[in-house]
């Protein structure tokens, strides 16, 4: 609040006395939006900024006190995203400066569904009429071997193909079943690994993935 006194005034008629005024400058409004992002699911949550419509030239700098954002996503200790694939709000608090009336708006932190990398690590060879134990791992990059997921693999192609389906991954992504007669022709087979990814839910974190190699069928 700032006084606004008057004064001159001047007439032969008048004994002039003056009192004073005051004029009053309010706050500016100043809404904080927090910033939307998004991540895979096992990476880390990337840092959260803010941004605001100053007036009169002021900034950031401007404010007497910085907010502070954050999420609702559940993280591990190493901050890599624990939690499944979806959204979730960000938000900004703590703010202060005597020049603006501060508000805030949330974003959203989009958590992704991660891709599985598979490597196909069973025989090369196989007996045509004998036993199969095709077997891979599964991993993500920058977040490691990932555990508790089935696969499928399939020896073969069209309506001749063999399938097997994989008890959980261990905790090395390590997967095997077991095809207990190989009926491919001999020569070259394709060998697919396939999982179907997650269904939503508290582990909707692994989107669909596919990957083969080649074994021989010996006679």
């Amino acid at each position: 609040t700032y006084p606004t006194p008057c004064s001159g005034a001047v007439d032969a008629n008048y004994a002039v006395t003056y009192s004073t005024g005051s004029l009053t400058i309010a706050p500016a409004p100043l809404t904080i939006r927090a910033s939307s992002v998004s991540v895979p699911y096992g990476h880390k949550v990337p840092p959260l900024s803010w941004s605001a419509t100053f007036v009169h030239g002021d900034s950031a700098a401007s404010l007497t006190k910085q907010p502070a954002c954050t999420s609702t996503v559940p993280t591990r200790s190493d901050g890599t995203v624990s939690g499944p694939a979806g959204a979730y709000p960000t938000s900004c608090g703590g703010a202060a400066d005597p020049d603006y009336t501060v508000s805030y708006a949330s974003g959203v932190l989009s958590v992704a569904l991660a891709h599985l990398s598979m490597r196909y690590a069973g025989p090369s060879a196989v007996k045509r009429g004998g036993e199969a134990q095709p077997a891979g791992y599964l991993s993500v990059a920058g977040s490691g071997f990932v555990a508790g997921r089935r696969v499928v693999f399939t020896i073969g192609t069209g309506p001749s193909a063999q399938r097997c389906t994989t008890k959980p991954s261990t905790a090395m992504g390590y997967v095997k079943c077991t095809i207990l007669k190989v009926k491919q022709p001999v020569g070259k087979a394709r060998v697919t690994m396939t999982f179907a990814g997650d269904a939503r839910g508290p582990s909707y974190d692994y989107a669909p993935a596919k990957a083969s190699a080649f074994i021989t069928v010996r006679k």
